[in-house]
């Protein structure tokens, strides 16, 4: 028997070009916590792809300048940053600005640092080639001298003065990518342009009107891959969108996303023309004349003929295409393997639901926009039935919508309108007007990742009915989408009336929520909206709210649940000729191949489906030894946002405390 030992043999997994393609499809929480774990060759590899970000809002702490210096001492670390600007106050007018100068001298640092790298790599790569040279035609006898493979560890200048050490994998990560969002700062972006010449995405998200002209984006931004622009109100492209000079150099971008903004069609055209590599072309709704930028009086300025025309003449093999007007039928064309599909409200009808269902290529992700609140009536039944019968879905983004909650009301609870404070329950009977016709069902989509949708009540949401509604909404999507990642509730600006209100409270079951174990962004709440909540309603999603004293808190609250629950029994055993409307109850037996989804779901919408799920999460049995505050609710949860009109997402320990120190007003 040998005794030799086994000397392990190299595999594909250890090849770093290999390993960073099947890195690209792992989500941060396996990359952070397996990946990185598992040999030096996968830390170094998955290492750049892990997400270090910066979430800055420039009203918190205005007069605390020590918090931003420290916030921004981390940006050699980075990879992402996201600053929200608000419009300043008459008396804080310089405050906001004088935080941005700061942003930008920080980002001048990298600039400068993302610079240097680059002379460095330009010297070793002269070096080595200069090596080369030296090794394959001076020398033919490696006897004699020979010379390393590698280059110096550090680039020497001309006159043999050291510059700086070669970048290691523990250099600091150079930042990729910047989002900029809010209602103000937008005409100071060409003052951050200069020091951006490092960055691969950039994402430009305001609430205000802007103008704004690409070529100086482009021209300063030379390694961009992804530029993402919308508004609110109206983005104003100027053009032309790439300079004389650049005009024969292939631009690196990949994906550009236009959304609500005007621009000259020429100009999109000619740009097509310089972006070998993109892969995916979005223009959501491009608005109509403004001014000077008209073509003419008898042209339309919006083309979406003619753009398809232009993109099959050019050597673009794109992966996903959108151009709002009626292209649904080109889009095909133009990207017949896409597995992304567009749509604008009126083109999602209930023959192209069809067409999609019945096409080879199989649909992972759909994304509705829609403006007209009085429109929803076809289009979320259109949705609904989609969402039932298509297994494959992986992302579904359509957060104006106002999709009807009866189509989640598995047990017609919404035939009554429920009163529940913490210590009596009123049930009166429903007008038939108040209860549309709805069929409810389960959606098929068991692995969705991404979730933005607007729920829409079928009567006005007042505190009599905010519980039941925010019952039945965190409930459903908990049980029948448990592989969630990203999920986003809420209305557009100014339409607080087309959607159904939340309650934060204990007795809304946002803890519905807390079983989602892959949830890493969580939004809820309507602008508009006064909130009011007290610490235990809210402090069991952090490490304070899991203390024995807070258990025993949210027990005695449960206590007063009792005959809340009997009097839900009495009225769900109600028979359907007592009701002012049969609801459209489910038909539990299109559900036979998922048993174990009826018993989960068995309870929806009730007080009784809240105190369980406390009741699970305050079990101490269940808790590993030496564990004094039991397993964390939201176990991978990063970033979250309640209520809160910015709509910027914090970590979930600042938002609680936010959302708990915050006067009502502010939360709205």
């Amino acid at each position: 028997m040998s005794t030799t030992p086994l000397t392990p043999g190299h595999t594909p997994f250890a090849i770093p070009e290999l390993l960073e393609k099947i890195f690209a499809y792992l989500d941060q929480r396996t990359l952070s916590s397996s990946a990185i774990l598992v040999s030096r060759t996968w830390f170094h590899c998955a290492r750049p792809l892990i997400v270090h970000e910066l979430i800055w809002h420039d009203g918190w702490d205005v007069d605390n300048s020590e918090r931003l210096q420290k916030a921004l001492s981390r940006l050699p670390w980075l990879t992402r940053i996201h600053w929200n600007a608000i419009r300043p106050d008459v008396s804080d007018r310089m405050k906001p600005r004088q935080q941005w100068n700061s942003l930008i001298q920080a980002l001048g640092v990298i600039q400068a640092q993302y610079q240097r790298q680059q002379l460095h790599s330009q010297q070793e790569s002269a070096l080595h080639h200069i090596h080369n040279n030296f090794s394959n035609n001076i020398f033919s006898d490696n006897s004699i001298i020979s010379f390393p493979v590698q280059p110096p560890a550090f680039a020497m200048d001309l006159d043999g003065s050291l510059l700086f050490p070669r970048r290691t994998p523990q250099s600091p990560i150079v930042l990729q990518e910047i989002e900029l969002s809010g209602c103000y700062g937008f005409h100071m972006i060409p003052s951050l342009l200069p020091n951006l010449s490092f960055l691969i995405k950039l994402t430009l998200r305001f609430t205000d009107s802007f103008r704004l002209n690409l070529s100086g984006i482009f021209e300063a931004c030379q390694k961009l891959q992804d530029l993402n622009i919308s508004s609110e109100e109206r983005a104003i492209l100027e053009g032309p969108w790439v300079n004389q000079h650049v005009r024969h150099t292939p631009l690196p971008l990949r994906s550009l996303v236009l959304s609500y903004t005007h621009f000259n069609q020429l100009h999109l055209q000619d740009l097509l023309t310089l972006t070998p590599s993109l892969k995916r072309l979005k223009v959501i709704n491009p608005l109509q004349e403004y001014g000077s930028l008209r073509l003419s009086e008898n042209r339309p300025i919006y083309n979406a003929q003619e753009l398809a025309r232009h993109i099959n003449t050019l050597p673009l093999k794109l992966d996903h295409f959108h151009f709002t007007g009626g292209l649904n039928d080109i889009t095909t064309q133009v990207c017949p393997n896409t597995s992304e599909r567009t749509f604008w409200r009126e083109d999602f009808t209930a023959d192209m639901e069809k067409s999609i269902q019945t096409a080879d290529n199989v649909v992972t992700s759909l994304e509705l926009f829609f403006n007209q609140p009085s429109d929803y009536k076809t289009l979320t039944s259109t949705l609904h039935r989609f969402l039932c019968s298509t297994p494959h879905l992986l992302h579904l983004k359509a957060p104006q919508l106002g999709y009807q909650l009866e189509h989640m009301d598995l047990h017609g609870q919404l035939a009554f309108t429920t009163t529940l404070p913490f210590d009596f329950l009123i049930t009166t009977r429903a007008t038939a007007a108040m209860v549309p016709t709805y069929y409810p069902g389960i959606w098929a989509c068991r692995n969705l990742q991404t979730l933005h949708l607007r729920i829409r009540a079928p009567y006005d949401h007042t505190d009599t009915v905010r519980p039941l509604h925010s019952r039945i909404v965190f409930g459903y999507i908990a049980r029948v989408c448990p592989n969630l990642r990203d999920l986003n509730l809420t209305n557009i600006r100014n339409s607080a009336h087309c959607g159904a209100a939340v309650d934060l409270r204990l007795v809304g079951g946002l803890c519905l929520l807390g079983c989602l174990q892959h949830l890493e962004r969580l939004v809820i709440g309507y602008w508009g909206q006064n909130v009011v909540v007290r610490p235990l309603d809210v402090n069991w999603m952090v490490n304070e709210g899991r203390t024995l004293e807070r258990r025993q808190e949210r027990k005695r609250v449960m206590a007063w649940w009792t005959g809340l629950i009997q009097t839900e029994d009495s009225i769900r055993a109600l028979p359907s000729a007592k009701r002012a409307k049969a609801p459209m109850l489910f038909d539990w037996r299109r559900a036979a191949q998922e048993p174990g989804m009826k018993a989960s779901l068995q309870h929806l919408g009730s007080l009784l489906d809240v105190q369980l799920a406390i009741e699970a999460m305050d079990d101490t049995s269940r808790w590993v030894d030496g564990d004094e505050r039991g397993p964390r609710w939201f176990p991978v949860l990063r970033y979250a946002c309640f209520a809160n009109e910015s709509g910027l997402e914090v970590p979930l320990e600042i938002e609680v405390k936010r959302l708990l120190t915050a006067k009502p007003k502010e939360v709205q």
